[in-house]
């Protein structure tokens, strides 16, 4: 019998950064087990550190991407409106939030005022 077109692999996917503390591991076997100990560490640390900060400057590039593909917003403005008083040249106004619609359909200023 043949053998089946595909093969299934159960191990995960490892990562450059483990391939790469393996072959440290590797390397390193043949030196004195103190100088071993002490690079195997510095080197492990120094690939841990910089994968966290890989890892960090990926995502922030995706996320700073998916951002800048989204529509910009309008601010929502505030309504002013200008409204006649009793003394000439000195007009009424009344500011009102953007988001506080049942205030906009009033005709003047608000009823509390006299």
């Amino acid at each position: 019998m043949s053998r089946a077109a595909f093969s299934v692999s159960w191990a995960p996917k490892l990562s450059k950064f483990r391939v790469l503390r393996r072959k440290l591991r590797v390397y390193t076997r043949q030196l004195h087990p103190i100088l071993r100990i002490i690079l195997e560490h510095l080197l492990d640390g120094f690939l841990r550190f910089f994968e966290d900060h890989w890892i960090d400057a990926k995502v922030d590039a995706e996320i700073n991407r998916e951002v800048s593909s989204w529509p910009e917003a309008k601010e929502p403005q505030p309504i002013i409106r200008e409204l006649p008083s009793e003394v000439p040249g000195l007009p009424t106004l009344t500011i009102t939030a953007p988001y506080n619609h049942d205030r906009t359909a009033q005709a003047g200023p608000s009823p509390n005022t006299n």
